[in-house]
């Protein structure tokens, strides 16, 4: 009796583990899915989070005289990384080329090309940008190269030191008392007769998710 109950227990065994052998891709799935769906869901906060921290930057943008269109950076081309960005936002919500573009820290650039509802913006950084600005009393012009911010046109006998403010101008189109970095050395030109600053610019070009388009007030 006893050795026909452990052959009947064998045969038991024998099948539960052939069941299992044939389930094991059902039970291997639903492990799987439950881990890449806790996965999925850990990502999704995750993002949700950070996308939380950086678009309440946006509310720390200083206030201007100028209205806000807040947007969001669609397109940024590693060739022209440097260069420019396409944000939400064209001619249809009142975006105008020349409106100067900006995050929490400062100016990043300016509307450079304008569509119905995107815009293309140059960045400081890019070697086509011209832009009028002030350190205290004096006035100059920013340029870049090699993604570097300068600024030229100065007198020599200027008032300038390092850890000045660099700030728009407002001799322009573009709104004044913008920050765009600080002095971080100051040089001469090539024949001795400018001086020619080294800015560190305020905002990080690195990482831009989100801008703030200065829109002029409609009166």
């Amino acid at each position: 009796m006893g050795v026909i109950m452990h052959k009947k227990w064998f045969w038991v065994g024998l099948i539960i583990i052939y069941l299992l052998f044939l389930s094991k891709d059902t039970i291997l799935g639903y492990f799987r899915d439950v881990k890449i769906d806790e996965f999925l869901e850990s990502t999704k906060i995750k993002y949700y989070e950070e996308e939380y921290e950086e678009l309440s930057t946006l509310l720390d943008i200083p206030l201007y005289d100028y209205d806000y269109l807040y947007s969001k950076v669609l397109l940024r081309d590693i060739y022209a990384f440097f260069d420019e960005i396409t944000v939400s936002g064209g001619y249809s919500d009142g975006i105008k080329v020349g409106n100067l573009v900006v995050d929490d820290k400062g100016v990043i650039g300016t509307v450079s090309k304008t569509y119905k509802k995107t815009s293309r913006v140059l960045l400081l950084t890019s070697e086509d940008i011209k832009l009028s600005v002030k350190i205290n009393d004096n006035y100059g012009i920013l340029e870049s190269s090699n993604h570097a911010l300068f600024v030229t046109n100065l007198k020599l006998n200027d008032d300038i030191k390092v850890g000045d403010k660099v700030y728009t101008s407002g001799l322009t189109k573009t709104p004044s008392n913008v920050l765009i970095g600080t002095v971080k050395s100051i040089l001469k030109d090539n024949l001795g007769l400018e001086l020619k600053l080294l800015i560190t610019p305020a905002s990080n070009y690195q990482k831009i998710p989100y801008v703030g388009i200065l829109r002029e007030v409609e009166s």
